[in-house]
């Protein structure tokens, strides 16, 4: 990580996999889960595969 310049976690086409989006963001595992299921119930993201998400 770069010092003194923090990115934010991005979801993008390629799959991401959900330990990866928590250490980005600062988050638990839980916090970072239930992030990614009212974005997968609004339509945004999808599980391509087991814990491993994508944009829609």
């Amino acid at each position: 990580m770069r010092s003194g310049n923090r990115s934010k976690p991005q979801i993008s086409y390629t799959p991401c996999h959900i330990d990866e989006l928590s250490r980005e963001a600062n988050l638990t595992a839980q916090a970072t889960a239930g992030a990614l299921t009212l974005l997968e119930l609004k339509g945004l993201v999808r599980q391509a595969a087991p814990m491993q998400y994508v944009l829609r």
